[in-house]
This record gives C-alpha cells, sequence and structure tokens, in this order.
C-alpha cells in the first residue's frame, strides 16, 4: 500500500519536471529516464521477494476440507 502512494506521489513530481522542461524530447528523457524506468526497476525489484512466500502455504492442507486433503496425498 505504502508503495503505491510513493510511487504515485513520485510519477507527479517526475510529471511536473517533464511539463516544465525545455523540449519535447528533454521531456520524455526526463519522463522515461526518471520516471518509468526506475518505478518499473522498484516494482520488479520489490515484487519478487513477495510471491515466493505465498507459494508454500497455497500447497498445504487446509483441513477444512479433510476428504479432499486426505486424496491428494
Amino acid at each position: 500500500m505504502y508503495f503505491l502512494i510513493t510511487a504515485i506521489g513520485y510519477g507527479y513530481i517526475i510529471l511536473m519536471m517533464t511539463i516544465t522542461a525545455d523540449s519535447i524530447w528533454s521531456g520524455l528523457a526526463v519522463f522515461f529516464g526518471l520516471g518509468v524506468i526506475p518505478l518499473w526497476l522498484l516494482r520488479k525489484a520489490l515484487g519478487r521477494h513477495a510471491k515466493p512466500a505465498l507459494r508454500p502455504a497455497a500447497d498445504q492442507p487446509d483441513s477444512q476440507h479433510p476428504s479432499q486433503d486426505q486424496r491428494d496425498l
């Protein structure tokens, strides 16, 4: 949740920097170089740590459906 709020705020700052750039090319360079690429890399780096922790729990029997859990073994 905090990542989303921080990313929106950072994106807004980069958008304002892009609007005030001298030319369209420097604006695009600022937008992609300081905005899109760093946010994408940060998302990829933080997204990898959350997924493996969820996988082992999904494979465990939940004991709410004991007959189904016994068949899966």
